[in-house]
């Protein structure tokens, strides 16, 4: 839940502005008169950039979250990363047993 509060804010500001873009069909012609200003057009606009403004923040959280959260890796799994297979080098075979004497 500590994740998504900038989701929450979107959906309020979303609804701010939906609200303020039809208050025209949602309120009645006595409740229009006794409001301060009836271009609503600001506020709508406004709203909208505030609801855009935090989806973007908690998309850049989410997908720094979820890009930690695939960069850590298991112990004992293989790095993806790394090539595959080696090259056989016979220096750096230290197991294989040297019959051969040296002088």
């Amino acid at each position: 839940m500590l994740h998504n509060w900038q989701l929450i804010a979107a959906v309020l500001w979303l609804t701010i502005a939906v609200l303020i873009f039809f208050r025209d069909f949602l309120l009645s012609q006595e409740a229009l008169d006794r409001l301060f200003g009836r271009n609503g057009n600001m506020g709508f606009w406004v709203g909208l950039f505030l609801f855009v403004f935090n989806i973007a923040r908690w998309y850049q959280a989410r997908s720094v979250r979820l890009q930690r959260e695939r960069s850590v890796r298991l112990p004992l799994q293989p790095n993806p990363d790394a090539a595959v297979g080696y090259e056989y080098n016979p220096e750096l075979d230290f197991h294989k047993s040297d019959d051969t004497p040296k002088a």
